[in-house]
This record gives structure tokens, C-alpha cells and sequence, in this order.
């Protein structure tokens, strides 16, 4: 993990503590306001993985404007990772109007699609070699803290 500075480090880290707060709330808050803790717990997640929708939404348009620059046609690649950049949004969004628990489900299954995403750009990219075992970590993280709240959620019925 020396490889990635500790610019992007730390704020990765942080971002996975709300997904753990909350979740945590899911087991040890009384249960009047585990409700609310849900709610906020699919809502920051709809937010994070409309947020690493949007870094490869950046990326296309880099990759977009470089090749104009050149003189170049613009890559397919790049039209594609338009299409796939909104896709992150639109699933949280969905997952924002389902009952908790398939909400969960849509969510992680969410974050594991942008993986998949994520591996592919890192290859392409040359990203550093650390990039992935620790967005691998992070993403491990949000998804056990999704399944735990699902866990939690049919625990209490």
C-alpha cells in the first residue's frame, strides 16, 4: 500500500466509516431508530457508488478530449465508459426505491460491477500496482458491511 499516497489513502479509509457507523447503528441502536440508520446507510451508498461512477465518467472525457487534441477520432472505449459511468447513479437510485434488504443486494451488487470496471481501467492505465488490492479491500469492506445490515435486518423480524 506505500504505493498510493496517503492522499488517496485516508480519504478512501474514511469514506468506508459511515458504511461501518451504520451498520453498526443496524445491531446496537435501539430499535426505533434503526429505521432511520438503514435509510441513511442505503443512502450513502447510493451516493459512493454514484461517486465511482463518475470517476471513469472523468476518465472518458479525458481520454475523449486528448484524442481530439491529437486529431484523432474519439475512442470507442471512451464513448462506452460514458454509458457505463451513469450506471453506478442509476442502480443506487434504484436501489433507493426498493424495499432495505434487495436494496442492499442491488448496491453491492453495484460496487462488485464497478470493480470489475476497475480492474480493466488499472490494466489499461498502468494505475500502480497497489491501486487494486487496496480498492479490492475497500470495496471487501463496504460489501461485508452491506451483507452485516442485511444480517442485522433479518435478525430483527
Amino acid at each position: 500500500m506505500r504505493a498510493l499516497p496517503a492522499s488517496v489513502l485516508w480519504p478512501a479509509c474514511a469514506g468506508v466509516l459511515p458504511f461501518a457507523a451504520l451498520t453498526l447503528g443496524l445491531w446496537v441502536l435501539p430499535p426505533g431508530w434503526r429505521p432511520a440508520a438503514g435509510e441513511a446507510l442505503l443512502g450513502y451508498g447510493a451516493v459512493i457508488l454514484s461517486f465511482v461512477g463518475a470517476l471513469h465518467w472523468g476518465h472518458a472525457l479525458l481520454r475523449r478530449d486528448e484524442a481530439l487534441r491529437a486529431g484523432q477520432a474519439a475512442p470507442v472505449a471512451a464513448d462506452r465508459a460514458f454509458l457505463f459511468s451513469v450506471c453506478p447513479a442509476l442502480a443506487g437510485w434504484t436501489a433507493l426505491q426498493l424495499p432495505f434488504v434487495p436494496a442492499l443486494g442491488l448496491l453491492g451488487a453495484g460496487f462488485i460491477g464497478q470493480l470489475m470496471v476497475d480492474v480493466h481501467l488499472a490494466r489499461a492505465l498502468s494505475l500502480p500496482e497497489a491501486f487494486l488490492p487496496f480498492r479490492l479491500r475497500v470495496t471487501a469492506a463496504v460489501l461485508l458491511c452491506l451483507l452485516a445490515a442485511s444480517a442485522a435486518s433479518a435478525l430483527a423480524t
